[in-house]
């Protein structure tokens, strides 16, 4: 099967000469076969020639094309349980890795294609992050970036960087502190940082904060996919995403939808993603759920439930793309999750009547008229950026309060400054 082009069989082949199974053990064949599978875009060859890589067992010793194909493997393998060793794999060589290392690593997975051959280094020398994800000095960029930005300087994109803004905004805070303009990060910087954040008078506030707006969204890919609208992210110049629990990671826009859906990726790693209904038709009058986060800074700031039932199968001029809901939602809902009773993602908010300008023009004041994109179309913008996702075509009625904490479990605040 194997030779006959069996991407599974291949694999399979090259685990039976790494461990010497009816055949004799010979690595480097492993090696051979796992490329093979590898260069069809199997994802557990991938793992296992990072594996080969990782430990020269028949290819020499490299810990770079070892994070290559762990990194590769992580992102194609549709397995929770062996996406999470593939990314534990990955970490684990990374820390490993000098930052120039880390770069290349990362250019050549970025750069491989399925059934180009084994990827060559880059030509060009790729941009050498200042500090790694996940590690302390990382965590410390961001929080300050993410306190710069709240105090109204202009850190860049808030990523965990320290880049040129990110430095400037630094020796303006200071100066304005009156500390030593150095544009260093460190432990005194953060704690004058957290104090101006806290309203210490002592601190002066930049003369023009930025622009802050919120929304919602939710976990569709276990390696941090979030789905929400197009117009909470558009013109964005930084983007967080804010658990329910208060965890906060840096994200960046991915791809948007005709139907004002937008697709962003993150740094988080959620224990629960959505799941799609698939195999029933959805049902005039039948109950929903929203959980969102709406009217930031005035409700509470661990999410909203609120219920409701599908009014009508159609948007505004019988739109087939929306679906009418009775749940009530408010400025920040938008982006959320649309959940039938039992815990399935339906649709995605995305907007309410206006009010006002109907009550103008008919002399009566709608209440509860609100829409959401119906879930269809946001599958649809998964599968064409390739991210995998979870449906659910059957299963039993959740009591209120299992629904409320899978709709919290799977939905995040998403923070936008412009």
């Amino acid at each position: 099967a194997a030779e006959l082009g069996h991407a599974g069989a291949m694999s399979n082949l090259g685990v039976s000469y790494a461990q010497g199974q009816g055949v004799p053990q010979d690595f480097a064949e492993a090696a051979r076969w796992y490329r093979k599978a590898a260069e069809l875009g199997f994802a557990d060859a991938m793992s296992n020639l990072g594996v080969s890589h990782e430990f020269g067992q028949g290819v020499p010793r490299d810990l770079v094309r070892a994070h290559m194909w762990y990194n590769l493997a992580a992102a194609s393998d549709t397995d929770p349980k062996r996406r999470d060793r593939s990314v534990r794999n990955r970490d684990r060589v990374a820390a490993k890795l000098t930052l120039g290392q880390l770069a290349r690593a990362q250019a050549l997975a970025r750069d491989w294609r399925p059934g180009a051959g084994e990827p060559t280094e880059p030509t060009t020398a790729p941009t050498v992050p200042r500090a790694l994800p996940g590690t302390p000095r990382w965590r410390e960029i961001f929080e300050a970036q993410l306190l710069l930005a709240g105090l109204g300087y202009d850190p860049g994109p808030v990523d965990g960087v320290a880049g040129r803004r990110t430095t400037a905004a630094v020796r303006a805070f200071q100066a304005a502190r009156g500390l030593p303009v150095t544009g260093v990060i460190d432990t005194g910087l953060l704690e004058a940082l957290r104090a101006a954040a806290l309203g210490d008078a002592n601190v002066p506030p930049a003369a023009a904060p930025n622009v802050a707006t919120t929304g919602s969204g939710f976990f569709v890919s276990r390696v941090g996919h979030v789905l929400t609208n197009r117009h909470v992210v558009e013109g964005c110049r930084s983007l967080t995403v804010r658990e329910a629990d208060g965890a906060l990671h840096p994200a960046r826009l991915v791809a948007s939808g005709r139907e004002d859906l937008a697709l962003l990726s993150s740094e988080a790693r959620p224990r629960m993603v959505a799941r799609f209904r698939a195999g029933e038709p959805l049902r005039l009058g039948e109950p929903v759920a929203v959980y969102g986060f709406p009217l930031a800074g005035l409700l509470a700031s661990g999410g909203n439930l609120v219920t409701g039932t599908i009014a009508a199968l159609a948007g505004p001029g019988d739109d087939p793309s929306l679906l009418q809901l009775t749940a009530p939602v408010q400025a920040g809902n938008s982006g959320g999750p649309v959940l039938d009773g039992k815990g399935r993602v339906v649709g995605v908010v995305v907007s309410k009547l206006d009010a006002v300008r109907v009550a103008r023009a008919t002399g009566d004041l709608p209440q509860n008229v609100n829409f959401a994109v119906k879930a269809a179309a946001a599958t649809s913008l998964l599968e064409s950026r390739g991210v995998p996702f979870e449906v659910e075509p059957a299963s039993r009625e959740l009591p209120p309060t299992e629904l409320a904490a899978r709709a919290r479990a799977i939905a995040v605040r998403i923070d936008c400054r412009r």
